[in-house]
């Protein structure tokens, strides 16, 4: 499970949920992989759930990396992309 901060939760996006639970469509390259359940909680933070292990498999997340979630509505359906960095990964030791 991914929790989102407060204060990066869009009006928009709590338009699409329904009673605070919803499902978005994820994305890797422009292509759908499948959907990710995001829950909204009662101090405002979103959850991402089920769903969330294929995320983390398809853009092989590992702990130390980081993510920028950006959801968007189209065509009346809630999108995910998930962009990655992975810092420790790409460190060059310099002598």
């Amino acid at each position: 499970m991914q929790r989102l901060s407060a204060k990066y939760i869009s009006k928009p996006l709590l338009s699409c949920l329904h009673k605070g639970a919803g499902y978005a469509h994820f994305e890797l390259d422009g292509e759908y992989r499948g959907t990710v359940r995001v829950k909204l909680n009662p101090d405002g933070r979103a959850s991402l759930t089920s769903g969330w292990e294929n995320v983390v498999a398809d853009k092989d997340i590992k702990v130390g990396d980081i993510c920028a979630f950006h959801f968007k509505i189209s065509d009346g359906a809630l999108k995910l992309s998930v962009y990655v960095f992975h810092p420790v990964r790409h460190l060059v030791l310099v002598r």
